[in-house]
């Protein structure tokens, strides 16, 4: 994970964020962030 996060962080703006207990499925934290970054990143107002 390290590796990738050092990677990614020099090509793309990145938040690390590690879902305690989602171990390869996905947990309603991470659906909650999927939702604010769409919300912001993809609806913002123009």
């Amino acid at each position: 994970m390290e590796y990738t996060h050092r990677w990614a962080t020099s090509t793309v703006k990145l938040t690390k964020v590690l879902y305690a207990g989602a171990y390869h499925g996905i947990v309603p934290q991470e659906l909650a962030h999927v939702g604010e970054f769409l919300t912001h990143a993809v609806l913002k107002p123009r």
